[in-house]
């Protein structure tokens, strides 16, 4: 599910989702300088050192942050498309799902 498994030893699936959340919110916020490890370590219920002990710096973090929106973007795509046969439906639930994503 995510890319760098062999680190997350400390971090279970949960805290790392909150994690790269609390990254999209604020980087999609504030954009990447403006944007604020103190803040994404807070919203996660993190401290900054658990952010830097799996990433070595705020780039890193946005790159991960945008793997994992792609990664969940695809596979909400993937289902829709795999469950449903009607195209205008299908068409639909696609724009749907973009918009939320977009959203969130």
């Amino acid at each position: 599910m995510f890319t760098r498994l062999a680190i997350y030893k400390k971090l279970d699936d949960e805290k790392l989702k909150n994690l790269l959340n609390a990254g999209i919110d604020e980087f999609s916020k504030n954009g990447f300088s403006g944007a604020s490890l103190n803040v994404i370590a807070r919203k996660a219920g993190l401290s900054v050192g658990v952010i830097y002990k799996y990433y070595k710096n705020k780039n890193d973090l946005f790159l991960e942050c945008v793997h994992f929106a792609m990664t969940e973007l695809q596979d909400l795509l993937d289902d829709v498309l795999e469950n449903e046969d009607d195209f205008e439906l299908c068409l639909r639930k696609i724009i749907r799902v973009s918009v939320h994503s977009s959203d969130t």
